[in-house]
């Protein structure tokens, strides 16, 4: 055992060979260059007060980022033009769901999972997507006038524009004043 005490009780060096404890107030590590941490037991756990609060851990390769407290979150925070935000919280108690403060911008598309939704928070079903692909509006859909081509529409029954026009065919006729 070796062991060194400085000014006070609280800040000592101690070693036995196999593992070493630094002990502070505060600590500082100040490198000219930079800070490596190499684990061989493939784990860095945070603590405060001997609790497990973050690890972060090796699999295969993998980064792992484990928040070790049971129900608790994991918070993305920083400066935005001098004022704190939250950009982003993985909220474990709700099995991972993510908030964004802000936009989501995907550059390679967004992809529902099977028998997903998308929504609002006052109508989170606003559009049901079942696994094979059929897109159901739990709501009307609005488009703005004229983003519709009459060619364009496929209703059941109706002859496609162009074709002749037999009895059994469905007719939709605008008289100008709001349609028939």
């Amino acid at each position: 055992n070796v062991g060194i005490q400085f000014g006070g009780a609280s800040e000592k060096i101690e070693g036995d060979g196999t593992d070493l404890t630094i002990s502070a107030n505060n600590l500082t590590i100040d490198a000219a260059a930079d800070i490596n941490l190499d684990a061989a037991g493939n784990n860095l756990t945070f603590k405060s007060g001997g609790t497990s609060i973050l690890d972060i851990s090796n699999s295969s390769s993998d980064a792992v980022i484990t928040a070790s407290v049971q129900d608790k979150d994991i918070v993305f925070k920083g400066d935005d033009n001098g004022s704190a935000i939250t950009a982003l919280t993985l909220d474990m108690s709700e099995a991972g769901a993510a908030t964004f403060n802000s936009t989501v911008t995907s550059g390679a598309g967004l992809v529902i999972a099977d028998a997903g939704n998308i929504g609002s928070a006052s109508d989170t079903d606003a559009i049901a997507i079942a696994s094979n692909g059929v897109v159901t509006f739990s709501q009307a859909p609005v488009f703005p006038d004229g983003s519709i081509a009459v060619a364009d529409l496929d209703i059941d029954g109706a002859t496609d524009i162009g074709e002749a026009i037999v009895d059994a065919d469905l007719f939709i006729v605008d008289n100008g004043a709001g349609g028939t």
